[in-house]
């Protein structure tokens, strides 16, 4: 599966660049996210709750940056995983433009699952996870419009 697009964020490229190195802000803005941590200078560990269509599942999570060109692109790969009902593994790819209304986010991302969560359909993993990004995407936008008000 493929998700591709982009999003203008009301920050400074280096504000957006620090706040995608913030796990306790990702913490906050990723759904159903119960833990992530950095476990070394690349790697970062977490654990997820999300409901796929009628399965419930804690996935955890080990990922690793790479690629990284500070304050303008890297590479997140990894993978999450939840015994029984199955597995995802994949990539996005970020980038980072500076831009007259702020910064613009462009994302590319592939993953592939296995398990039980697969034989749910590609319509219905489409889906979730065009909500699980939109969902991230506000509230991660909204950290920065609340810093505004402040």
């Amino acid at each position: 599966m493929e998700l591709t697009g982009d999003k203008l964020i009301p920050a400074s490229q280096k504000e957006v660049w620090d706040a995608l190195y913030d796990v306790d802000r990702l913490q906050h803005c990723i759904p159903g996210c119960e833990l992530l941590e950095w476990t070394s200078e690349t790697e970062i560990k977490g654990r997820i709750t999300t409901k796929i269509g009628p399965v419930k599942a804690r996935f955890n999570i080990q990922m690793e940056v790479s690629n990284a060109v500070p304050t303008e692109s890297f590479t997140l790969s990894g993978q999450a995983s939840s015994g029984a009902h199955g597995f995802a593994n994949g990539s996005v790819e970020i980038s980072l433009t500076e831009v007259a209304e702020g910064c613009q986010l462009v994302y590319v991302s592939t993953t592939k699952i296995g398990g039980k969560i697969a034989q749910l359909g590609s319509r219905l993993m489409k889906g979730m996870s065009d909500k699980f990004t939109n969902e991230f995407f506000d509230k991660f936008v909204g950290t920065f419009n609340a810093a505004q008000e402040q």
